[in-house]
């Protein structure tokens, strides 16, 4: 790697040029040789759609669940971006659903199912009641082939929602991931939530 001063007509140099890259670093133009990147194995090719989905689903997962991820990792030399990546990744790799959220303060739902509505394009999500005044969140995540990525949906239930909750707008012979935590307040001002649980279904 090399130092390179500028001429002053020149005032920042960085990117590609034929074999060789430059870089800025603290204000200090550097140059060092371009190396090509190998083909990389199927394997490698997984794990990197994996985190790619992984990083895109972190990004539809705001408010409570990125602080139960950042609480969990609390006190450690981790972002909760990596925990929830690195717990998931082989979830994902697999096509099994992943964990959405680490629980603080509240219970996880219990016998949580997800099951086809009565119209279609239609699901409906049954569980047992969770402690009077909590809320309930779904998250829905349509399936796609390796390496693609649908934006993961959210769906407030409200406070003690009655079963069966029925969810629509959904595709017709598509696969999902359905999700659901419990929080103590309304999702956009909560400040304790559950674990995740999740289902799957084929909607009809």
């Amino acid at each position: 790697m090399a130092k390179v001063t500028l001429p002053s007509y020149i005032k920042d140099g960085r990117g590609r040029m034929e074999d060789a890259v430059m870089f800025q670093w603290k204000g200090q133009t550097y140059m060092r040789h371009y190396k090509k990147r190998e083909n990389i194995t199927e394997k490698q090719q997984e794990v990197r759609n994996a985190f790619s989905t992984l990083a895109n689903d972190w990004k539809c997962l705001r408010g409570a669940v990125q602080s139960s991820w950042k609480m969990y990792v609390e006190g450690e030399r981790m972002l909760g971006l990596n925990a929830f990546i690195g717990e998931n990744v082989p979830r994902r790799r697999s096509g099994m659903p992943i964990v959405i959220s680490k629980g603080f303060g509240e219970r996880p739902l219990e016998n949580f199912t997800v099951e086809a509505g009565t119209n279609a394009g239609e699901i409906h999500c049954t569980f047992d009641s969770p402690a009077e005044g909590s809320h309930v969140t779904v998250f829905v995540s349509k399936q796609a082939e390796e390496g693609k990525h649908f934006e993961m949906t959210r769906h407030d239930l409200g406070a003690d929602p009655s079963v069966p909750c029925p969810i629509a707008g959904l595709e017709s012979g598509a696969d999902y991931h359905v999700y659901a935590i419990v929080t103590n307040a309304a999702y956009e001002d909560a400040e304790t939530l559950s674990e995740s649980v999740s289902g799957e279904i084929t909607v009809v």
